[in-house]
């Protein structure tokens, strides 16, 4: 890497500063300003098989890019658990036996994951945990995510508007144990609560295109009828839509996801998918790593990095299609 000047460091941290105060809320202060010297990041990676984490950890390393040619970074390091709870817990010892700067994690667990905050306040290792929330996330030096309760009752409330009260309804729930799959479920039975929705069944697919497919076809053999399927994420909603096509019971089922996925946004577009939510995996990616920078660098940063959804049907998906 090439020696930067001492005008040219104080102009990138200039620039830094600037950045972040545009992008972080300053509602908590930083620690006392450390010198710049090339930080080490590590970051723990849930999986990479499901299609808004994997977009959510490439728009995190564009911005560790950038901070690495600014001479800000000097190396980060991604461990991928593949939803492993043992193997995040190793690969987070890795990381703090390295003596790393900055732990960014997205927990594949909310209980068996909380370890790794503890071992890095131990270490006193700042960790950014980002999407997914551990048990004792308030322990974390911040969280970057969204409520995911509200995106429970946002489709919750679109079930009932589409199909009325006393619906018929079946579950497609994503990982037991990760905290969106819990709190998304609360925010659908508080919405479901109010209109006396009969669930009829809940499963969980793991967030995985082909276990939603799968559970859907077993659904449609089991259930003569039903009106609806909500489903925890994008990627078991396109498979439950593509079930139910290929059965020809998709004109009398409605189907929402969440995360505004590429595959799911066409699929809105198509009239197949009915509606999604967008969960900003840009705007989580940039932010845990714009949040970490700032912790490290002793600028003002929000604990609660809270990112609003935004619900997506035909009426507006296509201020939202991949171009």
């Amino acid at each position: 890497m090439k020696k930067k000047t001492c005008a040219g460091i104080l102009l990138a941290a200039c620039a830094l500063s600037l950045l972040i105060a545009s992008l972080v809320a300053p509602s908590i202060a930083g620690e006392p300003e450390k010198k710049t010297k090339g930080f080490t990041v590590g970051v723990l990676v849930k999986m990479y098989t499901d299609m808004y984490i994997v977009k959510m950890h490439e728009a995190m390393f564009r911005v560790l890019d950038e901070y690495v040619e600014q001479g800000i970074v000097a190396e980060y390091t991604a461990l991928d658990a593949n939803l492993d709870v043992l193997k995040q817990l190793n690969n987070a010892d890795d990381l703090i036996a390295k003596k790393v700067d900055l732990i960014i994690m997205c927990p594949a667990e909310s209980t068996g994951c909380a370890p790794i905050v503890d071992s890095a306040n131990a270490a006193g290792i700042p960790i950014v945990v980002v999407n997914a929330k551990t048990d004792n996330v308030e322990d974390a030096t911040a969280f970057v995510g969204s409520d995911d309760v509200e995106a429970g009752r946002m489709m919750g409330d679109f079930i009932i508007e589409k199909k009325g009260p006393n619906a018929t309804v079946l579950h497609l729930m994503g990982i037991i144990g990760n905290s969106a799959t819990t709190n998304r479920g609360e925010g659908i039975m508080e919405a479901f609560s109010k209109a006396n929705i009969n669930i009829l069944d809940e499963q969980t697919g793991k967030w995985n295109r082909d276990e939603g497919m799968r559970i859907t076809e077993d659904w449609i053999q089991r259930y003569p009828k039903f009106d609806a399927i909500v489903s925890d994420n994008d990627e078991m909603a396109v498979g439950a839509v593509n079930a139910l096509m290929i059965s020809d019971r998709k004109k009398d089922v409605v189907v929402i996801g969440v995360d505004a996925t590429d595959d799911a946004l066409v699929s809105v577009k198509n009239g197949e998918l009915d509606a999604t939510i967008l969960q900003d995996a840009v705007g989580q990616g940039e932010g845990a790593a714009r949040v970490g920078i700032a912790i490290l660098t002793g600028q003002p940063y929000e604990k609660n990095f809270l990112i609003p959804f935004t619900f997506i049907d035909q009426s507006n998906v296509d201020e939202f299609l991949p171009q």
